[in-house]
């Protein structure tokens, strides 16, 4: 009994704690020291030093042991109870800790506490608390170096000290030594390579001494074993001082001879530099520069770049666009861009005097939202001078990219990306050695992927679907750049016509992709494949076949653009285009045919004209390049008639489409029209002044969509809310409507490029048409009804047309009009659209010239205009030898007017209507029109006459063959 009350005296609360203060891995000298006394003040200390018994005590004893290590588990902090869980007894434990924290046999530890033991620094601490940090360090290097009565055990800690000694006084150049011999478990003594007389390195001898090579830590931006010209080349050829700040281990190089970096960074001296004080958070100043137009239209359609740096990190954003007009709306998108991933707003904005920076739009976008804009004075680009220098950087660098692997120029784009995506991980000297990418960044890794050099031949892992076990699995590509958004390599393959984002690539980096000399201006054959897809997002369907084409007689158009925005490519070769080398202005001539059969010339008339239907003018029976020395600048359209089929040829300014169903005739005509003048084949048409087509099972789209978009950017209509309706039917338009306008200019512009726009939106052409009668004094009223027409746009900006084969040709046209509709002079409006084949070809809104006395006049106003239309649209299809089944369905929803036009008899409601309506009359009794009624609803012309909901609107432009490919699923 009396064994048993000690036994349960002995026992203390299992959830007390030994240590007020936690072990978390910094204080386990105390610690230790506090547990052992602990132990011993329950006569415990056994344990800390002996296994378990194995006589009739061990169950005794394992109890005892197991209350203890839960009374030192709850004196541990629980980030470190994880590496203790293996542990069973108390012995166990404390062994475990000690080897983990207390440093013995830790060379690099022992060297700091000898450090810091011999060579005590006060600073400015107390003398109390330097004195207790004194005898703090005094304790652990006991610890650390315990005595022992042993003179050989003793020796030992000595001959470190001494070795240690020597490696504190080395000077800084060995620190790489220094780290690598402390880093180990051991260190050697002075005397004992000596004894040894075994090898420990090799080096090269430098005035009578052996120098070892140091250690150089594995990098990111330079793994492995690479020469200096081939880190320089990797890195985008950076200047010296800055390889060998991210590369230590070609510190004693004096130069790096790249010739590409002659030719690429020469340049005169500069002034002294000016030290300029930077601001004092990021984004506080942003400066920015446009540069272009580029001599060397690039692959996917750019002139120019605007760049935005960051005056605190010198960070680097770049933009590419076709025209200068792009500018505001990357800014907004930089701005909005900014405010997201840092939450921070941009406070001052410097550029120079351009004017895409002082348009009205960027100037209300700035004054919203509270930036200043700085701007350098009249010749005066010093005032810009940081986005000027870094323009110039990107092209020197991008200069040397290009010609280091002999890269064509039209890639100026991928390199000037590349060069930024390098730049904004390389040292800035304006920073003083840091990186503009890890100042804004200072966790996340330079690079996301291994460099690689610029233009070097790669293989990239084919993932298409289908592929036989038979086919090869790589695609040779070219290395073009790093990608913003995704880890991996940018490449593009020539098979594929596209470009190629992965991780899965093997180069080959001393292998030329290219083999034309980069000074060579001369086309080569690479040239063919160096097309841009101007629909690489957009999900359609496989392209119709080329030969079911030409058999339908709907053959596969082209063309090359007027303007640098219009510069697309296609992917299959078809069609011969102009093409504006170099920008050089010169002036070209319209060739004649390779054979000698006549070529017809047609007129090809402005909408408007329609009145009139001319007859074709021919030309010469033998036409010659001097005969039709006419300037490609005039719209003609030529067309040659075989019996092989028909060629067509459309000119405007320096574009040609041509299209037909003489197959051999095409090919030999884009043979000869380069023998002429400058032409190069884009393949199959995908943009023509400012028109997108796009191909698919189902037919031809036609779309304005990129239109839209900068247009609603330029008017700052990005962001408004969509509509359903282009006209509120409740609004009635009049002159005195509201207040003036104070820039009518603005108002004449906008509706001008909305004309345009009708192209391929005849949803908007009766509101279009109405704005239109307010040119000369717009008011408020009247610029809020364009606003509504931009706010339909946003609804649905990728709405176009779409032509497909119905197997038919007939021709039908939907007459109509609102009678009095005008509320100014009571004039009555015409809207009609003819469709060929079961496809819109041809529509229009517009008020009559006269005033109808009823409904009946107007509608038969309207039936004679549709009629003149449906004529020429007839006469056109005979010329190219489509000629149509006749007669032609003329549909109109007024029984009236149809009585008038098929009665050709007087009657007193018909004598005041001029004598050229009646033309209608004579069309109908030669049975090239025939007239029929449709019911109201299902008026086609309607939505060309009337503001409608937006329910109706949606109907009737299904019915008339508009869909939006771009609408989500």
């Amino acid at each position: 009994m009396t064994d048993n009350k000690v036994q349960v005296g002995e026992m203390v609360p299992v959830l007390s704690k030994i240590a007020e203060n936690k072990l978390n891995g910094t204080n386990y000298l105390d610690w230790s020291k506090t547990v052992r006394i602990y132990m011993r003040s329950l006569d415990k200390d056994d344990h800390l030093s002996s296994d378990p018994p194995t006589d009739d005590t061990k169950r005794l004893w394992l109890r005892e042991d197991a209350r203890l290590i839960l009374q030192i588990r709850n004196s541990i902090d629980s980030e470190i109870l994880g590496l203790i869980n293996h542990c069973e007894f108390v012995k166990e434990l404390m062994d475990y800790l000690e080897f983990l924290y207390s440093g013995k046999g830790n060379i690099s530890r022992i060297y700091d506490v000898c450090r810091a033991f011999y060579r005590p620094e006060k600073e400015t601490k107390t003398l109390t608390a330097f004195f207790m940090d004194f005898k703090k360090t005094y304790e652990e290097l006991n610890m650390l170096l315990p005595f022992s009565k042993d003179i050989k055990v003793q020796h030992e800690p000595r001959e470190q000290m001494a070795a240690m000694s020597f490696l504190g006084a080395l000077p800084p150049e060995f620190d790489t030594a220094k780290s690598q011999i402390l880093s180990g478990t051991d260190i050697t003594s002075l005397q004992e390579d000596l004894m040894t007389k075994q090898t420990i390195g090799k080096g090269h001898v430098s005035d009578g001494l052996y120098i070892l090579d140091a250690w150089v830590p594995r990098s990111v931006a330079c793994s492995g074993v690479v020469s200096p010209f081939e880190a320089h080349c990797r890195l985008g050829h950076p200047s010296l001082p800055v390889l060998k700040k991210l590369c230590p281990q070609f510190h004693d190089i004096s130069s790096v001879d790249c010739e590409s970096c002659h030719f690429a960074k020469h340049h005169r001296s500069s002034l002294s530099p000016r030290v300029n004080k930077r601001v004092e958070f990021a984004f506080e100043l942003v400066h920015s520069d446009v540069w272009g137009p580029c001599p060397i239209l690039a692959k996917s359609g750019f002139r120019y770049f605007v760049t935005f740096v960051d005056d605190f990190s010198r960070m680097t954003w770049i933009y590419f666009m076709k025209n200068r007009s792009e500018v505001f709306a990357h800014f907004s998108a930089f701005c909005a861009e900014i405010k997201t991933q840092f939450n921070v707003h941009v406070h001052i904005l410097r550029s120079d005097n351009a004017k895409e920076y002082m348009s009205g739009s960027f100037q209300n976008y700035m004054n919203q939202h509270g930036i200043l804009h700085q701007s350098s004075c009249t010749d005066t680009p010093a005032q810009n001078g940081v986005a000027e220098r870094k323009n110039r950087h990107l092209l020197e660098t991008a200069r040397a990219l290009l010609f280091q692997m002999k890269v064509p120029k039209p890639f100026w784009a991928d390199a000037i990306s590349t060069a930024c995506f390098l730049i904004n991980r390389m040292p800035s000297t304006v920073l003083h050695g840091d990186v503009p990418y890890s100042v804004l960044f200072p966790t996340k890794p330079l690079f996301p992927v291994e460099p690689r050099i610029f233009g070097s031949t790669c293989f990239v892992r084919d993932v298409r679907p289908h592929l036989t076990k038979l086919d090869p699995k790589a695609l040779k590509c070219v290395f073009l750049g790093y990608s913003r958004l995704q880890k991996g390599y940018r490449c593009y393959s020539p098979d594929l016509h596209k470009y190629l984002v992965s991780t899965d690539v093997v180069f080959s980096e001393h292998s030329q992709f290219f083999s034309s000399k980069f000074h060579s201006s001369s086309k080569g054959e690479d040239d063919d494949w160096l097309m841009y897809e101007i629909f690489p997002s957009v999900p359609i369907e496989p392209a119709i076949s080329e030969d079911r084409t030409r058999e339908d007689g709907l053959s596969v158009p082209v063309s090359v653009p007027v303007e640098p925005s219009n510069a697309t490519d296609g992917a299959n070769s078809g069609v011969a285009q102009s093409e504006d080398v170099n920008c050089l202005g010169e002036q070209a001539i319209i060739p004649s045919a390779p054979v000698k059969p006549p070529i017809v010339q047609v007129y090809s008339r402005r909408r408007e004209h329609h009145d009139t239907c001319p007859a074709p003018i021919p030309s010469s029976s033998d036409p010659s390049s001097n005969d039709l020395d006419l300037p490609i600048g005039l719209r003609k359209v030529f067309y040659r008639k075989s019996n092989a089929g028909v060629i067509l040829l459309v000119v405007y300014v320096d574009d040609i489409v041509i299209t037909g169903d003489d197959c051999t005739g095409i090919t030999s005509l884009k043979k000869f029209l380069p023998t002429k003048f400058h032409t190069k084949d884009l393949g199959q048409l995908k943009y023509f002044l400012g028109i997108e087509v796009t191909r698919s099972k189902k037919g031809i789209f036609l779309s304005q969509r990129k239109y839209v978009l900068d247009l609603l950017v330029e008017t700052g209509k990005a962001g408004a809310k969509p509509c359903n309706t282009p006209m509120n039917p409740s609004v009635h338009l009049t002159k005195d409507d509201g207040d003036r306008l104070d820039d009518p200019e603005k108002y004449r512009r906008l509706v001008g490029k909305l004309n345009y726009l009708i192209v391929t939106r005849p949803d908007i052409a009766y509101a279009v048409s109405t704005v239109s009668q307010f040119m000369s004094e717009p008011t408020v009223k009247h610029w809020a009804a364009l606003e509504q027409i931009l706010c339909y746009l946003k609804g649905a900006p990728g709405l176009g047309l779409l032509y497909s084969n119905h197997g038919h040709s007939y021709i039908e046209c939907f007459s109509d009009a609102d009678w009095a509709g005008s509320k100014l002079d009571r004039k009555s409006t015409t809207g009609y659209c003819v469709f060929v084949g079961g496809n819109l070809v041809s529509w229009k809104s517009k008020k009559q010239s006269v005033v109808s006395r009823s409904s009946a006049e107007s509608e038969y106003r309207a039936m004679a205009q549709s009629t003149c239309e449906v004529m020429w649209i007839c006469h056109l299809l005979e010329e190219i030898s489509l000629k149509p089944p006749l007669p032609a369905k003329l549909w109109c929803d007024n029984q009236a007017a149809r009585h008038i036009a098929s009665n050709p008899v007087y009657h007193e409601r018909t004598k005041h209507i001029e004598v050229d309506c009646h033309f209608i009359r004579e069309k109908i009794q030669e049975n090239l029109i025939s007239t029929s009624y449709v019911k109201t609803g299902e008026q086609l012309g309607d939505i060309l006459t009337k503001s409608l909901n937006g329910t109706r609107v949606e109907y009737l432009c299904n019915k008339l063959g508009m869909i939006n490919i771009y609408a989500p699923a």
